[in-house]
């Protein structure tokens, strides 16, 4: 039988991996934790075909699963190693730590994490720091691009990688990564898009799509505002 196990000093009861599952294996707890949050728990394990989906969709690295494929061979998917295991700060439910994984699965896989730099921007993604187990450098607010090809040309051998809100590539830093992709630097560029300014009150943002309602756009954004970037 499959397991699936649910960590509560890191699950915040966000309830995706609940909404998410195509068999209602778990579901919310009753009783909050000692930490406050009514953390996940498998209940319905004999439905459980291993998928993964509850692990794919989990933004605090809470969910492992184990099991097997129909051709016998085993399956596990388990938090990656590049990533420190710390509980994030961010809000229940916040996929900051969805992508935060998936770079971490990548470094894992490549096996890059004592040869990779990062370069943090300004707002929620700043945070990624304390949780992706690499070098990292803090960048001024839209910089990052700037940083990291000075940190690439001092250091050509090592993967160099920015992670930035859609304030700081595309209102503030909008100048330095447009050049850096002219001057064709070698870094990575992450550009996690939420469509507004989330971590200081959901205003507009250049990337706000037409017709979203933000807290400065209650009517939905039209031409007027100008079209998004």
């Amino acid at each position: 039988m499959p397991e699936v196990f649910v960590d509560e000093k890191l699950c915040k009861g966000c309830g995706l991996c609940v909404e998410f599952c195509p068999r209602q294996v778990l579901e919310l707890a009753d009783e909050p934790s000692s930490a406050g949050y009514t953390v996940a728990e498998p209940v319905k394990l004999d439905q459980c075909t291993s998928c993964g989906i509850c692990y794919q969709v989990c933004p605090d690295y809470a969910v492992t699963v184990k099991g097997e494929r129909r051709s016998g061979e085993a399956i596990e998917f388990s938090k990656p190693k590049a990533l420190s295991g710390l509980q994030t700060s961010y809000c229940p439910g916040c996929t900051h730590g969805v992508v935060h994984r998936i770079i971490a699965e990548v470094i894992d896989e490549l096996d890059i994490r004592e040869s990779t730099i990062g370069v943090t921007s300004i707002g929620c993604s700043i945070f990624i720091y304390k949780y992706l187990d690499v070098d990292y450098v803090e960048g001024a607010h839209g910089r990052a691009p700037a940083v990291a090809t000075g940190i690439k040309q001092v250091h050509p051998d090592n993967v160099v990688f920015t992670y930035q809100g859609d304030g700081d590539i595309g209102a503030i830093g909008t100048a330095e990564i447009i050049h850096a992709a002219v001057r064709g630097e070698s870094i990575t560029a992450i550009f996690v898009n939420n469509g507004n300014y989330g971590m200081t009150g959901g205003q507009m943002a250049p990337t706000t799509l037409m017709g979203h309602v933000t807290t400065t756009s209650p009517g939905g954004r039209n031409v007027s505002h100008g079209h998004p970037l």
